[in-house]
Order: structure tokens, then sequence, then C-alpha cells
């Protein structure tokens, strides 16, 4: 099977013209772009290049108050629910108790909000697959997750929404 990671697949988004004017902002961690990303958006994503199920993927939170929050799970699946007085001691939290105890790399991603009218955090998986030189459309599914952290995953909580109509692909 030939998987890209999710750093790979941010960069062909990006490349592709009709899928990079509505792709957010990704790149490789550093904390110089996660202050500069942090200045245009309220909140980021945190995640491990090669993870699944939802490991090791925080959301960082600028709050109103000056103040920064950090929801989600470490690698191993525990939760992180921390809360910070300044950008300073998020990035002291991250090197010390995430980011330097994993050999894996990371990338950042501008949080989208996407949330339903009741306050559930709202996700759309497209699977794509490379089948007989080709990009196929495999499958789509809608996911509701818990507005905490935003990190819509099955293996995390969120719940799976088929639709009432026809698919074909």
């Amino acid at each position: 099977m030939n998987q890209i990671n999710k750093w790979e697949q941010a960069v062909k988004l990006k490349q592709n013209p009709l899928t990079s004017s509505n792709f957010p902002e990704t790149e490789v961690f550093s904390d110089d772009t996660l202050q500069e990303i942090l200045k245009r958006s309220s909140f980021v994503y945190v995640k491990p290049i090669g993870g699944k199920e939802g490991r090791g993927v925080i959301r960082i939170s600028k709050n109103s108050d000056g103040t920064y929050s950090i929801n989600g799970f470490t690698n191993t699946g525990l939760e992180i629910d921390e809360n910070f007085i300044s950008l300073e001691n998020v990035m002291t939290f991250l090197h010390s108790n995430y980011i330097q105890k994993s050999l894996q790399s990371y990338i950042i991603q501008q949080g989208v909000s996407s949330f339903t009218p009741d306050g559930q955090a709202l996700g759309v998986r497209v699977h794509i697959q490379y089948v007989q030189d080709k990009w196929v459309l495999g499958g789509m599914l809608g996911k509701l997750g818990n507005r905490d952290d935003g990190i819509v995953n099955r293996n995390r909580g969120s719940i799976n929404r088929e639709s009432n109509k026809e698919k074909s692909f």
C-alpha cells in the first residue's frame, strides 16, 4: 500500500489549484512557525506527521484574555487539558512533555471553525486512492466530535453520520 503522510498530503493539496485556496495554512512545526500562525489564527492544531487515530493531536487556542489553552491527546492516548498565561509557557510545555518525548516530526495546521448549530465539532473525511494510474474517490464520511478540543476522530469519541442520500462514486 502506498501511503503519504500528513505533510506530503498538505504539500500536494497546496500545489493543486482546485484545493489550495481552501486548504488551511500548514507548516512543519517550529517555535517560530507556531508564533507566526497564532498571530493570524485564534487556534491551531499540532499533529504528528505520521500520526493516526487522533493520537498526538493537540489544539492550541489563544483566549480572549491573552492566555492559551491546550486540549488534545498525547501519542499514548492520554488526554491533555492545560491552560497557560503565555505562549512561552506553552512552548516550554510542548518541548518538555510533548515534542521532545517523541521522535516523530510534527506539523502545525491553522484551525478552521467548523461547528454545527448546536456546538458540535464537524469534520468531513475524504478518502482517495491511487488506482491504475489515477486518483479515485473512495468515499466520504461526516463526523461529529465535541466542542472542547475540536478533534473529530472516531478513536477520540466522534460519531459517524451517514447521509440519507444515495451514494455513487
